[in-house]
């Protein structure tokens, strides 16, 4: 998918962007998670900055601490103030700006990995655009706390990390949705904890407390797909990125996600991608190495 990001910066306040990243330059293989905090950070703005975004590809949690901001996605407009939350979203166009005050501090954080997709549709925050939180203190800190993780990177940061990006993520849930499907969210935790591990529909449904027949009834009207396959297309999406991002042998993926067959892993992957892993690799690969195009838009300043 072709995403176009375009960043405008002119004069007044001057414009401060403090990010910190999950990949750093050295550490250049650090392995995926199923759930991760990719960036974090805050920023601050004056009149006339804004970001935009064609067919966004990813998703990012932004709260506004201080001043407000105009907030446009998928054709619906919203005025962003102190304490507020936009999630920009994978898919529509959005573009966000400096609102009427003049200027904002927000604080930041992009969550990705194979879990997000379904976590975001069983949470309710799949369509969700702004989120106005009765505690908007809880959120901040966990904002500020992610920014730290990436900016320390003390011992067992990857894994505080993606159980920080889970926490964000459910907490979101609960202030659009004061009663979410508890024990699916539960199944879905026990599944990403454990995405490594052998595991089976039983000892899934064992953590929510439901007979097997009502579970897989209750996972199948929210997440689309029965407990198994979407543990599979969750290991399949884990593979895709580290064959993707790392240097890892096909046959140490295939052990990282749980499976000690190199032969088996390699027909389930093939069976749900199209195509080996030895072929998705060099595909990914190339399409890496391919020169970016970026489009320039009217009155884009150089």
């Amino acid at each position: 998918m072709y995403v176009k990001f375009d960043h405008f910066k002119k004069h007044i306040i001057p414009f401060l962007d403090k990010i910190w990243y999950y990949h750093g330059v050295d550490r250049p293989s650090i392995p995926a998670r199923p759930l991760v905090i990719e960036w974090a950070g805050f920023s601050r703005w004056g009149d006339d900055h804004f970001f935009q975004r064609h067919a966004s590809d990813i998703f990012v949690v932004e709260q506004i601490t201080m001043g407000n901001a105009r907030f446009v996605q998928g054709g619906k407009e919203y005025i962003v103030g102190p304490g507020d939350i936009f999630l920009l979203r994978q898919g529509p166009d959005h573009w966000y700006g400096v609102g009427p005050c003049g200027f904002l501090h927000k604080r930041l954080a992009r969550i990705s990995g194979p879990l997000l997709d379904s976590l975001l549709r069983t949470t309710g925050l799949w369509e969700q655009n702004v989120i106005r939180p009765p505690s908007p203190g809880e959120i901040t800190s966990l904002l500020r706390k992610a920014a730290d993780l990436l900016r320390k990177k003390e011992p067992g940061w990857i894994d505080a990390s993606s159980i920080l990006a889970y926490e964000i993520l459910v907490r979101l849930s609960k202030i659009i949705a004061p009663e979410p499907p508890y024990a699916l969210t539960k199944a879905l935790a026990y599944i990403e904890r454990n995405l490594h591990q052998p595991l089976t529909n039983k000892q899934i449904c064992a953590q929510t407390g439901f007979s097997i027949t009502h579970f897989n009834r209750l996972f199948r009207r929210h997440v689309g797909m029965a407990p198994m396959s979407y543990l599979i297309s969750q290991r399949v999406t884990w593979a895709e990125r580290l064959l993707t991002n790392t240097s890892l042998s096909i046959k140490q993926v295939a052990a990282t996600i749980g499976y000690e067959n190199q032969l088996y892993f390699s027909a389930l992957f093939k069976k749900h991608a199209g195509i080996s892993p030895k072929e998705y690799r060099a595909v990914a690969r190339k399409k890496n190495e391919a020169p970016q195009s970026r489009e320039k838009s009217p009155g884009q300043e150089h």
